[in-house]
């Protein structure tokens, strides 16, 4: 079943266009969604500049209840901003495969310091742990980065499937399994 990311409902019955449409005309009173009164839609919003396209994104849900979790290998050193966007796109076109794409890059950065040793080791080490809960490690990227080098020999000594991924601007994808 395919969904609109903006019909989504919150749990008052209002959708995520109605909710960010109130908010970009300055009307926002804080998202029904979130319980701690703090507005959901607007960083997400700012992400595009407010691009209000990101409301028609689609995506298909799966029938099924039972979801493979993939942990999803790219790089996040160098130019970040342009690195995160790009594994966001990747956990949707995992989630458009009809996976749980598991990221932590995209989140672990958010509240560990990348640029402090310890933090970064940290990161790396709770990353392997949830990359072990997975049924399959999913490489991006058009290098390998030395923490995706560490992550990709884990899978591979863990037996995990590693399938390193392509895709282009189109929805077109090879794969390469090791």
């Amino acid at each position: 079943m395919k969904v609109r990311f903006g019909d989504l409902k919150f749990k008052n019955g209002e959708t995520v266009a109605t909710c960010a449409q109130r908010c970009l005309a300055g009307e926002c009173n804080n998202c029904p969604m979130d319980d701690n009164d703090e507005c959901y839609i607007m960083p997400v919003m700012a992400e595009d500049d407010y691009n209000l396209e990101k409301l028609n994104y689609e995506f298909e849900i799966p029938e099924t209840r039972t979801f493979t979790k993939v942990y999803i290998c790219s790089p996040y050193r160098g130019d970040t901003k342009k690195n995160i966007a790009a594994a966001v796109e990747y956990c949707r076109y995992a989630i458009d495969k009809g996976v749980i794409p598991i990221a932590p890059h995209i989140y672990f950065t958010q509240f560990l310091n990348n640029e402090i040793p310890e933090q970064r080791e940290f990161g790396l080490q709770i990353g392997l742990d949830a990359m072990s809960e997975c049924s399959e490690v999913w490489v991006f990227g058009d290098y390998i980065s030395e923490g995706m080098k560490q992550e990709i020999e884990a899978a591979t000594a863990a037996g995990q499937k590693v399938v390193f991924k392509h895709i282009p601007a189109a929805e077109a994808e090879s794969e390469v399994e090791v």
